[in-house]
C-alpha cells in the first residue's frame, strides 16, 4: 500500500477519539487499498478498515469492516464515517464500490458490495450482500444513512451450495446489481 495512505490512516486513527473507542488500536488493519472516488465529492478517498470486536460484543474474535471516506477540504482531508459492516460468520470482504441514483435526490448513492466466505458440512460458498448509503447523516450511528428499502429489494444470496444443491446469488458484481436495479425501475 502507498506509504502516504499508511501515514494518513495512522494519523486518522490515533488522532480521532471515536475511531478508537472500544477497539484495541493494535488490532486494526486495511481491508484493501484506498480507492479514489467522487462521493461525496471529487477527490475523496474510500478507506475500508478492519477492526477486532471487543470481548463483550457477540462474535468475539471476528472483524468489523469500518468504512470511512476522506473528503478533501482545502489542503487537508476531513474524516467522514460511513458505517460499519458486521461479520456474518466470516469477515466481510469488499467486492465492489460504485454509485447509482436510487432516490431521485441530487447525486448518486454509494453502493458497497461485500461477500462472506461460508463453509458448513453441507453448505458453502460466497454469500453476497449490498449496502447502500446516501449523503445524509444518521444521527443514531453517526455514519451515513442507509437506503434499506432498496437493499431489501435487491436481497442477498449464496453462490455455492445449500444442503448439497447448487445455489446462485442474485448478483456477484456491480454489473449484476445494476441489472437488478434497472429491473426494479432505478
Amino acid at each position: 500500500m502507498n506509504l502516504f495512505y499508511k501515514f494518513l490512516a495512522a494519523i486518522l486513527f490515533f488522532s480521532t477519539p471515536f475511531l478508537s473507542y472500544g477497539k484495541d488500536e493494535g488490532q486494526i488493519f486495511f481491508e484493501s487499498n484506498p480507492l479514489n472516488i467522487s462521493f461525496p465529492q471529487a477527490g475523496s478517498i474510500f478507506l475500508p478498515i478492519y477492526s477486532v470486536l471487543k470481548k463483550d460484543i457477540p462474535g468475539d474474535g471476528d472483524f468489523n469492516l469500518e468504512i470511512y471516506i476522506l473528503v478533501p477540504e482545502g489542503n487537508t482531508y476531513k474524516n467522514k464515517y460511513v458505517g460499519t459492516i458486521h461479520p456474518e460468520g466470516a469477515p466481510p470482504v469488499v467486492r465492489s464500490v460504485f454509485f447509482h441514483d436510487v432516490n431521485k435526490s441530487p447525486g448518486s448513492e454509494l453502493f458497497v458490495l461485500v461477500s462472506y466466505s461460508t463453509n458448513h458440512y453441507d453448505s458453502g460458498g460466497e454469500y453476497f450482500k449490498v449496502y447502500i448509503y446516501n449523503r445524509e447523516v444518521d444521527s443514531s450511528t453517526g455514519g451515513l444513512s442507509r437506503v434499506t428499502s432498496v437493499e431489501e429489494k435487491l436481497g442477498e444470496g449464496l453462490e455455492g451450495s445449500i444442503e448439497g444443491k447448487p445455489s446462485r446469488a442474485p448478483y456477484k458484481n456491480a454489473a449484476d446489481v445494476r441489472k437488478l436495479l434497472k429491473k426494479f425501475g432505478y
